[in-house]
Parts: C-alpha cells; sequence; structure tokens
C-alpha cells in the first residue's frame, strides 16, 4: 500500500500547481475517498478481528471496482469531448489505479482475516464464494 501512496503523491502535486481545467472528471476523487473508507474498515475489522466486517468489506470492493470503471468511462468521454484535455485527461486516468489497487488491498486483508478466523481459504476465489465460505461459520 505504500508503493501505491507513493504513486499517488507526485501527481497530486502536478495537478495542483495546474490548476484546474474549466471541466474536470470528479470521480478521482470519489473513489478516493470510497478507497480510503474501505481501508480504514479493512483495517478496524483486522484490529478488532471483527471476520463479519471483514466480509461486508470484501463485498464492498466491488463497489471500488465499479466507481473505478465509472471513471475510466468518464475520463474516455472527457477526452473526446475535447481532444485539448487528453494530456491533462491521461494525467488523470493515471491517479485511479492505485487507489483501486488500494480497494484490492484491503480486501486481501480481510480475506486474510476470515481465513485466520473460520479456516476458509477465500483469497482466490470470486465475491460469491467469499460471502458463501463466509456464512459457513466454523
Amino acid at each position: 500500500m505504500g508503493d501505491e501512496a507513493v504513486r499517488i503523491a507526485p501527481m497530486a502535486s502536478r495537478h495542483s500547481e495546474r490548476g484546474r481545467p474549466q471541466r474536470a472528471p470528479t470521480g478521482v476523487r470519489h473513489l478516493g475517498v470510497h478507497a480510503r473508507g474501505t481501508l480504514h474498515d479493512a483495517l478496524d475489522a483486522f484490529a478488532r478481528v471483527d471476520d463479519d466486517r471483514g466480509v461486508a468489506v470484501v463485498a464492498e470492493d466491488q463497489s471500488v471496482d465499479r466507481k473505478y470503471e465509472s471513471l475510466t468511462r468518464e475520463l474516455i468521454t472527457f477526452m473526446m469531448e475535447d481532444p485539448r484535455a487528453v494530456p491533462h485527461a491521461l494525467d488523470v486516468y493515471s491517479r485511479p489505479g492505485p487507489l483501486e489497487r488500494l480497494g484490492d488491498r484491503s480486501c486481501n486483508i480481510c480475506a486474510y482475516l476470515i481465513d485466520c478466523e473460520r479456516g476458509k481459504d477465500v483469497c482466490h476465489v470470486g465475491l460469491d464464494s467469499v460471502l458463501r465460505e463466509a456464512s459457513d461459520k466454523y
């Protein structure tokens, strides 16, 4: 996760130095807030050894993934509408990947927690399997 933060920081600094274009995609901020919340919830579940909360975080990761996909579509539309905005949009586009991966890492923490607490290896299966396996407590 530290590597992802290192990738985000210089991009955010460059963006703030340039100022905002007339119309900037809003999805990056929303994705960042959501990914940060997911990470907070994952760490809280881990610290409290709350495997039920861990299951909820795994389910919530799909929402982070949907926000990432929506942002990708928004940026493509933004570039198509104003070709002069392509350099800025490409710079913005490089930021959401690390944010989406923070959601994935949060999910991994919770999968580890579920495995430790319930003896169920849910690391390499889809969400449906995680929810099914997690519902079978012990």
